[in-house]
């Protein structure tokens, strides 16, 4: 092709017609002319584009798909209701009501742009009875969706993503899954899956049998003509009914909340999971999975907050609010008037009769919302009773010989807070009433006298820290967030409340360490030792329970032709099969590639650099000590001691766990075991 000479330093053009200008035209003029008048078109075009996109806000209503950022969120889409700064997590906070769907939006911006992004959603989903359906339609969710047709689209999101956290779980009242981040593109993707999974769930469609048939229940054909009872939710409430733990809160519950949501449990019961139908998980779904009756949360510097909500919004505008929903959800109080005192025996499935005895009190303590200093103050007690084996309960079942470990803590995360204390491990039952008489008298001394000063220090400390520690449970900062605030946003309550409760601690443990603990041992006077409000459980190992569990399944199955016409039996093993069929089949190549992985240029080469410094021979001690300054530590300053193994014969590396645990728990020479955990948790401080 021909290039047009330059004359003077201005384009003249040629005679000459190529492939790329077959018009080209000899004088130059008319050319710039032609140029000039297409780039005026081309300005209008623009200019019109961003009049219209103003005028709508920015979005187009659709969803994005690929690595593409989502459409701005339209103008006015979200109503500013409530702001502030919380001092006591350094972030900046906004409630936003989304207002064509009435779904609450709590964004949360933390002065340390360092940390994870993280996107939280949560649904109050009532337990109705014990089918566990809210466990099913749950799992149902994850098994693909409208814009991403996978099997799992969790487990694919996590093999190809750099995500730091996913989790997602069901509680008595509520549904929430959370997804978090470092990375803008894999945050953006994330994000995504979640939200179509949540809001455009393959479980709704016609043809999508197998779904209902992997996660609830199914008949399986096991040879010799025989069939069998299978399916995701049986086999997690069967192992659930077999744990003694599982088996004592699902007692504790069904027998002190009777006519609760409380009252039921979440894996459901095996011998009711078989009542669910298709129809019955769709309409709980339809129910329960509404804008109108959840709460979502984006937490992060502001572009990601920014991205958060505008991935969330083309999702909302397709719903209307109802407040009705919300109401229809909400949770009420069991009265503890209707509460009596109650002590039974009970046993749990067990693959043999072991001597594997176990005592637990439980109390409850409220039927009203609990102000944030008398929460702090349970969250001291429960420490003080439960929280090391240095504690007053453990020290005493080591003490006297009473069982093998305590059992049972304080259940916060609902609206009636239960506590429960107990042994594990108790040998013989003719011993279990002496170990309650053993620990009753302990709280009731410790009520009546307090705790030893020592102790008190070193849980006041540990508390301290727990609550301005801000990588607290090895989780992003966000994800605690997330579960902190869903503790009163569930139940409509301020969901800023519980970021404040550092500050509420500190004002609480001055007044301890000033005027004594005073308001704590009238607390437990009134809640534990006068509690007329309790339930005296001793749990006991039964076989013959799992024998029993075992022979209904069967007598179910085998009363099969009462229960199901001919036509049903073959449709749900039609069913069935095909769920194998699917199963077997591995997702195509296109259906996987419609989650969008990352790229090298998606990847930052540098997220966020630490400032090092070394110092060698520390003080004279021929130590080396690697020092990083941060900002964000809220004051707190985290030292750890490493020791060089690389001399230590490979065979005694295995016995390194029990020497660590014996530094904490075996004492020295001078000192027992427990007076070394107080000595630590008392050492616990914090740079103010």
């Amino acid at each position: 092709m021909l290039r047009p000479p330059r004359r003077g330093g201005r384009f003249q053009g040629d005679a000459s017609t190529t492939l790329s200008n077959p018009y080209a035209e000899a004088d130059g003029r008319k050319l710039r002319r032609r140029y000039a008048i297409y780039a005026a078109m081309t300005i209008i075009v623009v200019v019109g584009i961003v009049a219209a996109v103003k005028r709508t806000g920015g979005s187009s209503g659709k969803i994005t798909s690929g690595n593409r950022a989502p459409p701005q969120a339209p103008i006015g889409a979200y109503t500013l209701e409530q702001q502030s700064t919380i001092t006591a997590i350094s972030a900046k906070t906004k409630v936003f009501k989304h207002k064509k769907s009435g779904m609450s939006v709590l964004s949360i911006v933390p002065d340390d742009a360092t940390q994870d992004a993280v996107f939280g959603i949560n649904f109050r989903t009532k337990l109705e009875d014990d089918s566990g359906i809210a466990y099913v339609v749950h799992k149902a969710l994850q098994d693909g969706s409208q814009n991403f047709p996978i099997k799992d689209p969790f487990n694919q999101l996590a093999r190809g993503s750099l995500q730091t956290h996913m989790e997602n779980w069901v509680d008595k009242d509520r549904s929430a899954f959370v997804y978090a981040s470092r990375n803008k593109v894999d945050f953006r993707n994330g994000v995504k899956v979640y939200l179509d999974g949540i809001f455009k769930p393959r479980l709704m469609a016609d043809d999508q049998n197998w779904i209902f048939r992997q996660e609830a229940w199914r008949l399986v054909r096991v040879g010799g003509g025989k069939i069998a009872l299978s399916g995701n939710a049986i086999n997690e409430a069967k192992a659930a009914q077999m744990n003694p733990d599982s088996a004592h809160e699902d007692y504790v519950y069904r027998t002190i909340f009777k006519g609760h949501p409380y009252e039921y449990m979440q894996k459901g019961d095996f011998r009711d999971i078989v009542t669910l139908t298709r129809t019955k998980m769709k309409d709980y779904y339809s129910k329960y999975y509404h804008p109108s009756n959840g709460q979502a949360l984006c937490f992060g510097p502001q572009d990601f907050v920014t991205e958060c909500m505008n991935l969330l919004e083309p999702y909302l505008s397709e719903f209307d609010a109802n407040d009705h929903i919300r109401k229809s959800t909400e949770v009420g109080w069991v009265n503890l008037d209707s509460i009596q005192s109650i002590k039974d025996s009970v046993a749990y499935a067990s693959y043999q009769d072991s001597n594997d005895y176990r005592l637990a009190v439980s109390y409850v303590l409220n039927d009203q919302p609990i102000d944030a200093r008398t929460k702090m103050a349970w969250f001291i007690i429960e420490d003080l009773l439960l929280g090391s084996s240095a504690a007053l309960i453990p020290r005493e079942i080591a003490d006297s010989s009473l069982g093998d470990d305590a059992i049972g803590g304080l259940q916060s995360h609902l609206r009636q807070w239960v506590l429960t204390v107990g042994v594990a491990g108790v040998p013989t039952e003719d011993k279990v009433e002496m170990a309650r008489i053993q620990l009753q008298k302990r709280i009731v001394n410790a009520a009546e006298n307090g705790f030893d000063d020592e102790a008190m220090k070193g849980t006041l400390n540990k508390l301290e820290m727990r609550f301005r520690d801000q990588s607290a449970d090895g989780v992003p900062r966000g994800v605690k967030v997330f579960k902190d605030v869903l503790t009163a946003w569930n139940y409509d309550d301020d969901p800023r409340k519980p970021l404040a409760y550092s500050e509420t601690f500190a004002e609480l443990k001055k007044e301890i360490e000033e005027e004594g603990q005073g308001f704590l041992l009238g607390l437990m006077t009134r809640s534990l030792v006068d509690n007329s409000h309790t339930l005296k459980t001793e749990l006991y190992p039964s076989s013959k329970l799992l024998q029993l569990y075992n022979g209904q399944e069967q007598t179910w199955l085998e009363s099969l032709n009462e229960k199901l016409s001919v036509e049903k039996g073959k449709q749900i093993l039609a069913e069935s099969d095909e769920l194998v069929d699917i199963q077997k089949q591995p997702d195509s190549r296109e259906v996987l590639e419609s989650i969008s992985y990352l790229t090298v240029k998606d990847l930052r080469a540098l997220n966020f650099e630490v400032p090092n410094k070394v110092i060698r021979d520390l003080y004279d001690s021929g130590l080396t000590m690697l020092e990083h300054e941060i900002q964000h530590s809220n004051g707190i300053a985290y030292v750890d001691f490493s020791i060089d193994i690389s001399n230590m014969d490979f065979d005694d590396v295995t016995l390194l766990p029990l020497f660590c645990q014996l530094l904490l728990k075996g004492g020295t020479q001078t000192k027992s075991g427990t007076q070394i955990q107080h000595q630590i948790d008392a050492a616990r401080t914090c740079v103010k």
